[in-house]
């Protein structure tokens, strides 16, 4: 008997076994969307969902995506697509990660659609290691890290799903569709990619769209400090393209 965990009101999956999806994960920072599935694209994703069944009809339109293989009555997990929330967590939450995680595979019974809410609140560790996104309010009850894919887990709080977790970000980032360019870990950009996000949340972008000086400020410094001819320079360029287009879409340059 696997651990039950509850998704959504009324929709429920079992974890059992020891398995994860096996597609490389991708971190879309522009985006904000943490992929992990068969496709390439967003036609052969659009296919992709027409064909599963479970939450989501788009790539994290309303809620996030999560889908199972409709083809019998017990139903595997085969993709997730995350939204990255705007909001940054007021207080630490390092505590997730003091569980280990455990691989597991995912199955609905009579599986069906349903909305699974996005997160509310983003957290990282101060070296960049780990990115956490969590519910607002925890579910209370004890800690598990449920591994569906390479270094992605579900945060399960009392029974209840209560965020999920990706560990190693930098080593996922991408423009779009593409895979992950396979360079090496570079710790110095896991570090810049923390300090992106610490400033690119939705209320300091929306003083720069007032002109505050302070978090355009910021933001200018983190641009200065993002060589992309070093390091893992296809992932560093992910980066510093994101922070261009967060001036554009302000109109500052």
């Amino acid at each position: 008997m696997g651990v039950v965990i509850e998704l959504a009101s009324g929709v429920t999956v079992e974890a059992h076994g020891d398995w994860e999806l096996p597609w490389e994960p991708r971190l879309a920072l522009r985006e904000l969307t943490l992929m992990v599935g068969p496709y390439g694209s967003e036609i052969v994703h659009e296919g992709h969902v027409a064909g599963t069944v479970g939450s989501g009809s788009g790539c994290c339109p309303d809620g996030d995506e999560v889908r199972f293989d409709g083809g019998s009555r017990l139903a595997d997990l085969v993709s997730v697509c995350f939204h990255i929330p705007g909001n940054n967590a007021d207080q630490q939450c390092s505590a997730w990660l003091e569980t280990p995680a455990r691989p597991a595979r995912l199955c609905m019974a009579d599986p069906r659609g349903f909305v699974l809410a996005r997160t509310e609140q983003r957290w990282m560790t101060d070296g960049g290691e780990a990115l956490l996104c969590l519910r607002s309010r925890a579910p209370e009850g004890s800690r598990e890290r449920v591994r569906i894919a390479h270094h992605v887990d579900l945060l399960v709080a009392g029974g209840r799903f209560a965020g999920w977790a990706v560990e190693h970000p930098e080593r996922f980032l991408v423009s779009a569709w593409e895979l992950p360019s396979g360079e090496a870990p570079d710790r110095d950009l896991a570090v810049l990619l923390r300090e992106y996000f610490q400033i690119v949340s939705d209320r300091n972008v929306a003083l720069l769209k007032n002109g505050d000086p302070g978090v355009r400020q910021m933001l200018e410094s983190l641009r200065s400090r993002v060589n992309d001819t070093a390091g893992a320079t296809a992932r560093r360029k992910v980066l510093r393209d994101s922070i261009e287009a967060t001036f554009n879409t302000v109109g500052n340059t």
